[in-house]
This record gives structure tokens, sequence and C-alpha cells, in this order.
């Protein structure tokens, strides 16, 4: 890997051990709702991009059943050895996971019926190379399922600047321009059209995320791509900006009685036009 992705790999190789492992539902939620609009049928071959713990893996493995078959590629080989490990635990034998870069996946041509990339676009240096990729690896009448983040934000939730002020959840590059191609449906519309993917559609999905206490947040935050902003906070100001977070938790639960982030999905389709040359 080249430019940023080494970095972001090591991020989630370390956060691999409890991504989606704390007990706060939200990408399980978006996975089974990706899998949904994929519309999957038994037979069919998906590639999963990103595949993470297995949030779309699996309800795409059971969708396409024994007799289709599922590949997930995740650049953290952690990640990618844990999935394994349930995958066989499982018993799915129609079902794969790799160590591979999304940007420059090494993956057969024309061999796939459906690609499924959630949450995953915004992090590539160059989105398009990719999306040109996958759709080399799809089937002429192939179609794909994208989520990515409404530039949207719950206004609740605005402290997190002071305690990680690096933060942006649309970028993962601190030198990251202000404005993305991920920011708009336009936007991520323009960067499939340029990569060969044609009739894409969005549509914005809210997910209400709740957590038990401020120590289970704090946690599910370690376990995902936040990771990445607690660790760029200088070690010698990582327990106040801790002691800072659970003083703004606590104030949430004596207004609100509960906590809860409201987080908005874009779930983008679209549909393979010819192979690109």
């Amino acid at each position: 890997m080249t430019d940023h992705r080494q970095a972001i790999a090591g991020v989630f190789d370390r956060a691999a051990p409890t991504y989606d492992s704390v007990g706060v539902e939200f990408f399980g939620a978006v996975g089974r709702r990706v899998v949904e609009l994929a519309e999957l049928r038994r037979g069919e071959r998906v590639l999963d991009v990103g595949s993470g713990r297995g949030a779309s893996l699996f309800p795409a493995a059971e969708a396409v059943g024994p007799v289709g078959g599922v590949t997930g590629i995740d650049f953290a080989p952690a990640m990618v050895a844990l999935t394994l490990e349930e995958v066989r635990r499982r018993g799915l034998a129609h079902v794969e996971v790799e160590v591979m870069d999304a940007q420059e996946p090494r993956l057969p041509q024309a061999s796939y019926d459906v690609v499924l990339a959630s949450l995953v676009a915004f992090f590539l240096p160059d989105p398009v190379a990719g999306l040109r990729a996958w759709r080399a690896a799809t089937r002429p009448d192939g179609r794909l399922v994208l989520t990515t983040f409404s530039a949207r934000d719950d206004d609740r939730w605005a402290w997190l600047e002071e305690v990680l002020p690096m933060r942006d959840r649309r970028a993962s590059q601190p030198d990251e321009e202000e404005s993305s191609p991920f920011d708009t449906a336009e936007g991520v519309h323009a960067l499939l059209l340029d990569a060969g993917w044609v009739d894409a559609s969005s549509a914005d999905q809210r997910h209400e995320v709740t957590y038990d206490d401020p120590d289970q947040w704090l946690r599910w935050s370690w376990s995902h791509g936040m990771r990445m902003f607690w660790e760029r906070v200088p070690a010698d100001h990582v327990d106040a900006a801790r002691e800072l977070a659970v003083a703004r938790l606590q104030e949430m639960v004596a207004r609100d009685g509960r906590l809860s982030n409201q987080m908005d999905v874009r779930y983008t389709t679209a549909s393979a036009g010819p192979l690109l040359t």
C-alpha cells in the first residue's frame, strides 16, 4: 500500500478485536439494509468490499445460499483473520475473506453479480480508481450498493470537536480539504459515473444509535474508525480528553435521560454500464 492506506489499515487492525463487538447496534443494521437493497438472489456471486467483521458478509451469505458465493476483502489483516474464524465456525464453505487493498484489488474480471461496499469508499485516496476496479470485477448486468455518511451531523454531539479536534467523520486524513465528493449524493453519483457505473440513486436513512452509558460509548468510539482521532490526541492529553468526553456524556444523560446518536447513512445503488477500457 502507498499514501495513508497503511496507516488506516493499522487503525482497523488495532480496532479489530472489538469492532462491532461492544454491544452497540449500528454496523449490523447498516449491513442488513445494504443486503436488502441489493435484492440478492440464490446462487449469485457477491463481492463485499471492506467486509470488516461481516456486517454485510454474513447476511449476503445467507441470501445467496450455498449455491452462491461471497468474497469479502479488507485491508486490515487482523479484521480478516477474525472474520475468517467466524466463517469457519459457521461452516460457510461458500464464503471466503482475503486481505486486499480496496483501491487496487486483485480480483477476477467480470465475475461478480453484486458489489457491496459499506462505509469504505471515503477512505480511499483515489475513490474512482477503487470504484473502477470493482466495476471491472462485475458482470455487465451487475449492480452495486454503496454506503457513505450523510453530511448532516447530530447537533447534540457538537462537543466532540472539543475532545477530538482532528475529527471529521467523512475524512481519513488530517489535511483533507473541507469539501468532499462524499458530502452530497450528487458528488457520489459523479464519482460512480466516472468509474463506469450508471443509474445511480441515493436515499438517506437515519439510524438512532444508543449506548448504555458513557463507558460503552468510549469503548465503542475506540472500536471503529473514530479510533484514528483518539490516536491523534497527544499521549499526555488522552486522560483529559476522556474526562471531558465523560463529562459531556453525563450532561447528555442528565438532559435526555439516555445516550443516543442520530447517524444519517446515505445508501446508493447503481448498475454496471459497459466495461471501461
